[in-house]
């Protein structure tokens, strides 16, 4: 998710969750603040008392916060909750479950064309379901490198083309680690948009190159796989780069565990160190100790000016709010094209709302989190190469039941998930058309048969 101004560290979050999540003891639940100072109380909760820290942070005045709360800080937390007439719902019983379940291994498939729809996959399994993809597909499928990763690892991808001279689509997935429901459904749109048959949906692969990297984050990711059922380590967000911490309540723990990482959506050369980032090595949104001092942000935005001159449209997701948000994040001011990117989202959100009924509000990154969240990468290639249609979805966090999980997305959400986006897709750019002629008659021309297995 992308946090809002509050500044809390990744350490207490840390020693937090080794104590939670070995005891199984930990609930989540919904509070709406409806004046300042009861927002300032769920703050004093979240840095006072260990074990206690924002799922959801506070957003402004009647924005829900999803605050996770252990057993043995419950009657603390109910008698604070009272003694400030604030009401709260129980959002997640058992967080420990919610691992569990999330991490049960299905049956491997075989088949390319059904990769990674009935459990999260690894990085090598996606990155050797990308290199098969590119053998089965030699036409349409290209291997791209973006970038590389503090240990080591590059930033894969694949370029997707069906016609010469098509402007580009740039997807990005997976660069807050613990978000793995993003990583999924951008493999799922990697395989729809290479084997749908439905029109709307060839017509819509057909009108593109497309640039679609899974895993901005690759040592993260790596990370929360290592260890799934631990809270400590799937719940991991930043790189892996270690730092050292400028505030530290417990030195010992910091040497021995802490502080790793920069938030890589946080590290961007637009207003990077602005409002909504941390300056502190522990911190969840600390934005690293230079713009584009984590190696995967600096190899990934080079490639991406690189190709700069070929995109249309730039997507990111992200997990768990249900918005749709477009630039800036260090204001909420109206800039650029926002009035033509606000009315083609209200498309997107419709398309997205059609399968399920999930329903996404809309608007720029500040106005929609009620705080700034400053250098980000949507920003950045906004901000550098006015690309005409730039977003992030934050992904749904609930069952079709209603139930929340979260960043702790279970395996059978992938489908849906995907299902979605993918419709929330195939609006959106027939409504972009509507303002670029000639990419609609190029739509119009595409042919609506899918490419066959080479």
């Amino acid at each position: 998710m992308l946090s809002t101004y509050k500044l809390y560290t990744a350490l207490v979050l840390s020693f937090v969750i080794i104590e939670v999540y070995t005891e199984s003891t930990a609930s989540v639940f919904r509070i709406t603040p409806k004046k300042d100072e009861d927002i300032e109380v769920l703050y004093s909760l979240d840095r006072d008392m260990d074990g206690i820290g924002f799922w959801k942070d506070p957003a402004g005045i009647d924005k829900p916060v999803d605050l996770m709360v252990p057993k043995k800080h419950l009657e603390t937390f109910k008698a604070t909750m009272k003694d400030h007439e604030l009401t709260y719902t129980v959002q997640v019983q058992d967080v420990q479950q919610l691992l569990n379940n999330a991490t049960r291994r299905g049956k491997r498939s075989r088949n390319i064309e059904n990769f990674g729809f009935t459990r999260f996959q690894t990085l090598d399994e996606i990155y050797n379901w990308l290199d098969n993809l590119a053998l089965a597909y030699p036409n349409n499928v290209e291997i791209i490198v973006g970038g590389k990763s503090f240990e080591g690892r590059p930033i894969k991808g694949v370029k997707l083309t069906f016609a010469p001279g098509k402007s580009g689509v740039f997807i990005e997935a997976g660069i807050h680690a613990r978000e793995w429901l993003s990583h999924s459904t951008a493999t799922f749109l990697i395989n729809e948009l290479l084997t749908s048959n439905d029109q709307d949906v060839r017509q819509l692969a057909q009108s593109f190159d497309w640039y679609i990297f899974p895993c901005f984050n690759p040592d993260g990711y790596v990370f929360t796989h290592s260890d799934p059922t631990n809270g400590l380590v799937r719940l991991w967000r930043k790189t892996r780069t270690p730092y050292a911490a400028n505030q530290c309540w417990n030195q010992e723990f910091c040497e021995q565990r802490i502080c790793h990482g920069a938030d890589l959506n946080r590290n961007w050369g637009f207003h990077w160190g602005g409002p909504g980032s941390g300056h502190d090595g522990c911190a969840e949104v600390f934005a690293g100790p230079g713009a584009f001092s984590e190696i995967e942000s600096k190899t990934i935005s080079e490639y991406i000016t690189s190709i700069s001159d070929k995109l249309f449209a730039y997507i990111s997701f992200h997990t768990y709010i249900e918005k749709l948000m477009f630039p800036y994040g260090h204001t909420s001011a109206h800039l650029d094209n926002y009035d033509q990117q606000y009315i083609v989202g209200l498309e997107a959100i419709d398309g997205l709302s059609k399968r399920y009924g999930s329903r996404f509000p809309i608007g720029n990154i500040a106005e929609i989190l009620g705080g700034p969240a400053s250098g980000g990468s949507i920003d950045w290639v906004k901000a550098n190469f006015k690309v005409p249609f730039v977003y992030c979805y934050e992904l749904r966090g609930r069952t079709k039941a209603g139930q929340m999980y979260g960043f702790v997305a279970p395996p059978s959400e992938i489908i849906p998930s995907g299902q979605e986006v993918l419709d929330s897709l195939v609006a959106m750019f027939k409504a972009a058309a509507n303002y670029y002629p000639q990419l609609k008659r190029e739509a119009e021309t595409s042919a609506p048969a899918s490419p066959s297995l080479q």
